[in-house]
C-alpha cells in the first residue's frame, strides 16, 4: 500500500493521538495525566554516593532502567542524551540507571556512543529494579514534579514520538 507523502503525517499524528488515548495514559482528571506516587527510591552516582529520587523533586524525570549489553538500550540511550539536552536541566531530568555494575563498563559505553548529557547512575545489586516489580530492559517511567508515576514503559521508546507529548504536557 503506496500512502502519498502528504497524507503520511497526519496519518501518523492520527495514530500517535489513538494510541495515547486508547493506552490510558492520559484521562479527563489532574490535568488529563493519571497519577500514581511512586516511593522515593535510592539509586547511586559515580562517585557512589547515594541519590534519591525526592532529590529531583520539582522536576519532570525520566527514569531509565538499561546495561550496555542490551541491544535496545544500546538503540535508546543516544535518544535519552539529546531529550535531555533539548528539554535542558531546569525543569526536566533523564536518570538513566545503569544495571551494569561496573562505572567503568558504563563510562566506556557513554565514551563509545557520545553521551554527553547524562549522568552515570547505577543500581547496586539490581535492588531498586526488582523493587519497582520491573522485568526486562530499557524500562522508562515518566514521573512529575510532585514525585508521581505518570507511566511506564517497557522497551525501547522513541522519544521523539507520543511519548515525547507527556513530558511535554507534564512541562507546562
Amino acid at each position: 500500500m503506496h500512502i502519498n507523502n502528504r497524507l503520511a503525517p497526519i496519518i501518523a499524528s492520527i495514530f500517535v493521538i489513538l494510541v495515547i488515548s486508547l493506552s490510558g495514559e492520559l484521562s479527563a482528571q489532574d490535568g488529563g495525566i493519571e497519577k500514581e506516587p511512586l516511593p522515593d527510591i535510592v539509586f547511586y552516582n559515580q562517585k557512589n554516593e547515594p541519590v534519591k529520587l525526592s532529590d529531583y523533586k520539582g522536576k519532570v524525570v525520566v527514569l531509565n532502567f538499561w546495561a550496555s549489553w542490551c541491544a535496545p538500550c544500546i538503540k535508546e540511550m543516544p535518544d535519552l542524551d539529546k531529550l535531555q539536552a533539548e528539554l535542558g536541566e531546569e525543569k526536566f531530568k533523564v536518570i538513566a540507571i545503569s544495571e551494569d555494575g561496573e562505572f567503568p563498563k558504563v563510562e566506556q559505553f557513554y565514551e563509545k556512543h557520545n553521551i554527553k548529557h547524562l549522568e552515570i547512575f547505577h543500581d547496586t545489586g539490581s535492588k531498586v529494579f526488582f523493587a519497582l516489580g520491573l522485568k526486562s530492559l530499557p524500562y522508562s517511567i515518566i514521573v512529575d514534579k510532585d514525585g508521581n508515576e505518570v507511566s511506564r514503559l517497557e522497551g525501547f521508546v522513541d522519544w521523539s514520538s507520543g511519548t515525547r507529548l507527556i513530558i511535554d504536557k507534564l512541562l507546562e
